[in-house]
């Protein structure tokens, strides 16, 4: 019984071939009418680097010190900040508010790595996407997007760089004044060594030996900390575009190929399963 009904579905399927051959034809040929009509959508890429100033010494060790987080360089691009005299050039005249562009306009990632030739290597990028229905406009939307973040962003590092320096300079100043006082200490030393050494006379020797002593302690500390800031420096890495976005070569929606593959398969199956279920209406 169960092979004669399998019979009899193949012949039915057989008999029926230019049915589903029909049908399905026509669903890819509507799928290709639609795609072709259906509004393009090109997309731009770029890549930015976060800048930061070395890094920074906490109990469970360093950590990279960014101008700003990676997190919150992106809510920087993604605000409206960046991102409002973009849309109110591109879309004056369009109903088109910031939410409306962050979910069909812009999408942006971390990439805290890269692989080179197997190696990881640690990195603070993020990854810029603007999408278009214009080869053209989706760059030069990606463009402003850059230049607004940039902009924004160079003044605070210039403004920690600009701090940087001067902590450098304060901590340079302030050893070179305390080398001062220690030389005139050391000739007050030198002078009461020479003279026959009374009771208050020691006890001023002690005295000052003993603020030499705190002077080269403390030269010692603005050493360190001069070290640190001048890593600071060394170490800084500046806001820099590793990837320009381009204009793209062709549409990245629809996908016609795509879509006439998920036609054929679909209208294949459809016309099948009415060709089955047929004979028993």
């Amino acid at each position: 019984m169960t092979e004669r009904s399998e019979e009899n579905s193949i012949s039915v399927i057989w008999t029926s071939k230019g049915f589903i051959i029909s049908w399905t034809l026509i669903i890819v040929f509507m799928t290709l009418i639609v795609s072709l009509l259906w509004p393009k959508i090109y997309e731009s890429e770029s890549v930015i680097q976060v800048a930061s100033l070395g890094y920074i010494e906490t109990p469970s060790g360093k950590i990279i010190d960014y101008i700003y987080p990676l997190a919150e360089s992106r809510n920087i691009i993604e605000s409206s900040v960046v991102l409002l005299p973009v849309v109110n050039k591109y879309f004056n005249n369009q109903t088109k508010s910031l939410d409306s562009f962050k979910k069909k306009n812009l999408e942006t990632e971390i990439i805290k790595e890269k692989i080179d030739f197997g190696v990881t290597e640690v990195t603070s990028y993020i990854k810029i996407k603007t999408k278009a229905n214009k080869a053209e406009k989706t760059k030069q939307i990606n463009e402003n997007i850059l230049s607004e973040f940039l902009s924004y962003a160079q003044q605070n590092y210039d403004e920690r760089i600009n701090f940087t320096l001067t902590r450098l300079n304060e901590k340079e100043q302030s050893t070179e004044k305390m080398r001062v006082e220690i030389a005139n200490i050391e000739k007050e030393i030198k002078a009461l060594s020479n003279t026959q050494l009374s009771e208050e006379s020691l006890s001023r020797l002690f005295i000052l030996r003993s603020i030499v002593s705190d002077y080269d302690k403390s030269i010692v500390q603005e050493g360190l900390e001069k070290s640190k800031l001048q890593d600071k420096l060394d170490l800084k890495k500046e806001f820099k575009v590793i990837s320009y976005p381009q204009v793209p070569l062709k549409a990245s929606s629809p996908k016609i190929l795509l879509n006439i593959l998920i036609a054929l398969i679909l209208g294949f199956f459809l016309s099948l399963f009415v060709v089955i279920i047929k004979p028993g209406k």
